[in-house]
Protein backbone atom coordinates (compact mmCIF):
# COMPACT_ATOMS: atom_id res chain seq x y z
CA UNK A 1 0.00 0.00 0.00
CA UNK A 2 1.33 3.47 -0.73
CA UNK A 3 2.57 5.63 2.11
CA UNK A 4 -0.49 7.21 3.75
CA UNK A 5 0.89 10.70 3.04
CA UNK A 6 -0.96 11.66 -0.11
CA UNK A 7 -2.60 8.23 -0.42
CA UNK A 8 -6.14 9.60 -0.39
CA UNK A 9 -5.18 12.20 -3.02
CA UNK A 10 -3.66 9.45 -5.18
CA UNK A 11 -6.78 7.25 -4.92
CA UNK A 12 -9.06 10.19 -5.68
CA UNK A 13 -6.96 11.23 -8.70
CA UNK A 14 -6.84 7.79 -10.31
CA UNK A 15 -10.48 6.90 -9.65
CA UNK A 16 -12.17 10.14 -10.69
CA UNK A 17 -13.84 10.02 -14.08
CA UNK A 18 -12.15 12.16 -16.64
CA UNK A 19 -9.90 12.33 -19.60
CA UNK A 20 -6.85 10.60 -18.05
CA UNK A 21 -5.62 7.05 -18.41
CA UNK A 22 -3.28 5.64 -15.74
CA UNK A 23 -0.54 3.21 -16.76
CA UNK A 24 0.95 1.10 -13.94
CA UNK A 25 4.14 -0.94 -14.02
CA UNK A 26 6.93 -2.30 -11.86
CA UNK A 27 9.57 0.43 -11.72
CA UNK A 28 12.44 -1.88 -12.80
CA UNK A 29 10.70 -3.46 -15.78
CA UNK A 30 13.19 -3.42 -18.67
CA UNK A 31 12.11 -1.00 -21.38
CA UNK A 32 9.77 1.04 -19.20
CA UNK A 33 12.08 4.01 -18.58
CA UNK A 34 12.59 4.46 -22.33
CA UNK A 35 8.86 4.10 -22.93
CA UNK A 36 7.90 6.78 -20.43
CA UNK A 37 10.74 9.08 -21.56
CA UNK A 38 9.55 8.76 -25.18
CA UNK A 39 5.99 9.68 -24.19
CA UNK A 40 7.02 12.65 -22.08
CA UNK A 41 9.68 14.15 -24.37
CA UNK A 42 7.75 13.67 -27.61
CA UNK A 43 4.23 14.68 -26.52
CA UNK A 44 4.54 16.44 -23.14
CA UNK A 45 8.00 18.09 -23.15
CA UNK A 46 9.46 19.27 -19.85
CA UNK A 47 9.46 23.06 -19.52
CA UNK A 48 6.34 23.32 -21.67
CA UNK A 49 2.71 23.90 -20.80
CA UNK A 50 1.89 20.45 -22.25
CA UNK A 51 3.95 18.80 -19.50
CA UNK A 52 1.11 19.58 -17.09
CA UNK A 53 -0.88 16.87 -18.92
CA UNK A 54 1.77 14.23 -18.08
CA UNK A 55 1.82 12.89 -14.54
CA UNK A 56 4.14 10.36 -12.91
CA UNK A 57 3.98 9.02 -9.40
CA UNK A 58 6.00 6.37 -7.59
CA UNK A 59 3.88 4.09 -5.40
CA UNK A 60 5.20 1.53 -2.94
CA UNK A 61 2.92 -1.51 -3.00
CA UNK A 62 3.51 -5.08 -1.83
CA UNK A 63 7.19 -4.36 -1.04
CA UNK A 64 7.96 -3.11 -4.56
CA UNK A 65 8.17 0.28 -6.21
CA UNK A 66 5.64 0.90 -8.98
CA UNK A 67 5.27 3.74 -11.48
CA UNK A 68 1.92 5.25 -12.34
CA UNK A 69 1.95 7.49 -15.40
CA UNK A 70 -1.20 9.49 -16.14
CA UNK A 71 -1.77 10.72 -19.69
CA UNK A 72 -4.68 12.12 -21.69
CA UNK A 73 -6.87 9.23 -22.84
CA UNK A 74 -7.02 10.68 -26.36
CA UNK A 75 -3.33 9.70 -26.81
CA UNK A 76 -3.80 6.01 -25.94
CA UNK A 77 -3.82 4.68 -29.53
CA UNK A 78 -0.43 6.27 -30.20
CA UNK A 79 0.88 5.16 -26.79
CA UNK A 80 -0.17 1.56 -27.53
CA UNK A 81 1.72 1.74 -30.83
CA UNK A 82 4.90 2.92 -29.07
CA UNK A 83 4.50 0.20 -26.42
CA UNK A 84 4.23 -2.45 -29.16
CA UNK A 85 7.35 -1.12 -30.88
CA UNK A 86 9.27 -1.34 -27.59
CA UNK A 87 7.95 -4.89 -27.02
CA UNK A 88 5.76 -3.84 -24.12
CA UNK A 89 2.08 -4.64 -23.73
CA UNK A 90 -0.70 -2.59 -22.19
CA UNK A 91 -2.76 -5.26 -20.46
CA UNK A 92 -6.52 -5.31 -19.95
CA UNK A 93 -6.18 -5.14 -16.20
CA UNK A 94 -4.09 -3.96 -13.27
CA UNK A 95 -1.17 -5.46 -11.34
CA UNK A 96 -2.42 -8.22 -9.08
CA UNK A 97 -0.64 -10.13 -6.30
CA UNK A 98 -1.89 -13.52 -5.18
CA UNK A 99 -0.81 -15.01 -1.90
CA UNK A 100 -0.61 -14.45 1.79
CA UNK A 101 -3.19 -14.22 4.50
CA UNK A 102 -6.24 -12.17 3.50
CA UNK A 103 -6.65 -8.79 5.20
CA UNK A 104 -9.89 -6.82 5.50
CA UNK A 105 -10.88 -5.53 2.07
CA UNK A 106 -8.89 -8.17 0.12
CA UNK A 107 -10.60 -10.38 -2.40
CA UNK A 108 -10.12 -14.03 -1.51
CA UNK A 109 -9.75 -17.10 -3.71
CA UNK A 110 -9.66 -20.48 -1.95
CA UNK A 111 -8.48 -18.83 1.27
CA UNK A 112 -5.65 -16.89 -0.38
CA UNK A 113 -5.55 -13.10 -0.71
CA UNK A 114 -5.93 -11.58 -4.18
CA UNK A 115 -4.64 -8.02 -3.98
CA UNK A 116 -5.21 -5.53 -6.77
CA UNK A 117 -3.17 -2.38 -7.24
CA UNK A 118 -4.48 0.63 -5.25
CA UNK A 119 -6.97 2.65 -7.27
CA UNK A 120 -7.95 -0.29 -9.45
CA UNK A 121 -11.47 -0.21 -8.04
CA UNK A 122 -13.84 2.72 -8.16
CA UNK A 123 -15.63 3.87 -4.97
CA UNK A 124 -18.71 1.87 -6.07
CA UNK A 125 -16.61 -1.32 -6.35
CA UNK A 126 -16.49 -1.45 -10.16
CA UNK A 127 -13.16 -1.99 -11.91
CA UNK A 128 -11.39 1.24 -12.85
CA UNK A 129 -11.76 1.45 -16.66
CA UNK A 130 -8.94 4.02 -16.87
CA UNK A 131 -6.13 2.01 -15.23
CA UNK A 132 -3.97 -0.55 -17.06
CA UNK A 133 -0.86 -2.57 -16.29
CA UNK A 134 2.15 -2.49 -18.58
CA UNK A 135 3.88 -5.84 -19.07
CA UNK A 136 6.62 -7.24 -21.24
CA UNK A 137 5.30 -8.50 -24.55
CA UNK A 138 5.97 -12.13 -25.41
CA UNK A 139 8.14 -10.77 -28.24
CA UNK A 140 10.37 -8.93 -25.72
CA UNK A 141 13.86 -10.50 -25.59
CA UNK A 142 13.63 -10.60 -21.78
CA UNK A 143 10.14 -12.12 -21.55
CA UNK A 144 10.22 -15.12 -19.20
CA UNK A 145 14.02 -15.09 -18.99
CA UNK A 146 16.16 -14.93 -15.91
CA UNK A 147 19.09 -13.26 -17.69
CA UNK A 148 20.22 -10.80 -15.01
CA UNK A 149 23.23 -9.60 -17.04
CA UNK A 150 21.06 -8.65 -20.03
CA UNK A 151 18.48 -7.04 -17.76
CA UNK A 152 21.18 -4.91 -16.10
CA UNK A 153 22.57 -3.93 -19.52
CA UNK A 154 19.10 -2.87 -20.71
CA UNK A 155 18.55 -0.76 -17.60
CA UNK A 156 21.97 0.88 -18.09
CA UNK A 157 21.22 1.63 -21.74
CA UNK A 158 17.87 3.12 -20.77
CA UNK A 159 19.74 5.74 -18.75
CA UNK A 160 21.56 6.65 -21.99
CA UNK A 161 18.20 6.96 -23.80
CA UNK A 162 16.87 9.34 -21.16
CA UNK A 163 20.11 11.34 -21.39
CA UNK A 164 19.65 11.59 -25.17
CA UNK A 165 16.12 12.98 -24.71
CA UNK A 166 17.46 15.47 -22.16
CA UNK A 167 20.07 16.62 -24.72
CA UNK A 168 17.36 17.24 -27.32
CA UNK A 169 17.80 14.02 -29.31
CA UNK A 170 14.56 12.23 -30.18
CA UNK A 171 15.16 8.61 -31.19
CA UNK A 172 12.27 6.70 -32.71
CA UNK A 173 10.81 3.70 -30.83
CA UNK A 174 12.52 1.16 -33.12
CA UNK A 175 15.87 2.94 -32.64
CA UNK A 176 15.36 2.79 -28.86
CA UNK A 177 14.44 -0.89 -29.01
CA UNK A 178 17.46 -1.76 -31.17
CA UNK A 179 19.79 0.13 -28.83
CA UNK A 180 18.55 -1.06 -25.45
CA UNK A 181 18.47 -4.72 -26.52
CA UNK A 182 21.90 -4.56 -28.19
CA UNK A 183 20.94 -4.85 -31.87
CA UNK A 184 22.49 -1.41 -32.54
CA UNK A 185 24.93 -0.65 -29.70
CA UNK A 186 26.23 2.60 -31.28
CA UNK A 187 23.32 4.61 -32.74
CA UNK A 188 23.95 8.01 -34.32
CA UNK A 189 21.70 9.81 -31.83
CA UNK A 190 23.73 8.64 -28.85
Amino acid sequence: MPDQTGYEDFIQRVTEPGAKTHLVTWSLRPGIASFFAFIEYNWYPPDSIKNELFGMQVVEWETAMWLVVSVPTEKMAAIRDVANMLRLRIADGVPTMIGGKPEPGDRVFRGVAVKHFPGSALPNGDDNPCMFAIESSITNPLHNRENRLLTDLVLERERAVISAFERGKFPKPLEIYNFIYGFDPHPEWL
